[in-house]
């Protein structure tokens, strides 16, 4: 944002407000894992129901940006069809990633669906305006993409829809002890390598 020509400080606050509902699943739903963990609570109805609560926030924090960005309310007219169908293409996909796979894919999935029902609408208002823009290849789009859609293909092969896969990878977890008391209890903790890796290739791919 700040190559866009956007001074630091509004950049960096905007960065901050675009992360405020992602975070509640964390890089790949550890925050929600955790709190299962510790509640002996089902993460799929854990995810289901911080889904349900980010709804109205996710819907609201794309015309909050978009009117920083501008540091106007009046940037809104002209682009609150394409804000409102980016705040739905998050909210609604999270939903239903929560509801039948769980805590690892509802981010993921939202901000790609966002990603592209954004790039689409966008393409389609300047078509409609006759706006002489230029646009990033399929090629550009997919690089810049690939480590969320490598992240989104691991978790997908991690989860509990691919058993084999998921019973293997459950079995690398490291146990941090959280009270050594009476009735002690421990924490078990995934290592994030899924993530790590999708970077690591993305990013290379990105590179060319």
């Amino acid at each position: 944002m700040i190559a866009f020509g956007l001074d630091p400080i509004r950049a960096s606050v905007i960065s901050l407000i675009a992360n405020t509902t992602a975070t509640a699943f964390g890089a790949i739903g550890l925050p929600i894992l955790t709190l299962a963990e510790v509640t002996n609570l089902k993460q799929e109805n854990l995810s289901f129901i911080v889904t349900l609560q980010l709804f109205v926030l996710v819907l609201l924090v794309p015309f909050i940006l978009v009117i920083l960005t501008e540091g106007s309310i009046k940037a809104v007219k002209g682009v609150g069809l394409i804000t409102l169908m980016s705040g739905l293409g998050m909210a609604i996909p999270q939903v239903i990633a929560a509801k039948f796979v769980g805590a690892e894919l509802p981010a993921i999935v939202g901000s790609l669906c966002s990603i592209a029902i954004t790039v689409l609408f966008t393409r389609w208002h300047e078509e409609e305006k006759e706006l002489d823009v230029e646009r990033p290849s399929m090629k550009e789009m997919l690089k810049a993409c690939s480590p969320f859609i490598l992240v989104f293909i691991f978790v997908i092969f991690a989860s509990s829809l691919v058993a084999p896969v998921n019973n293997l990878l459950s079995k690398a977890t490291t146990n941090l002890v959280i009270y050594t008391g009476k009735n002690p209890n421990t924490l078990a903790i995934s290592p994030g390598t899924l993530l790590l890796i999708s970077t690591l290739i993305g990013g290379n791919h990105s590179r060319r």
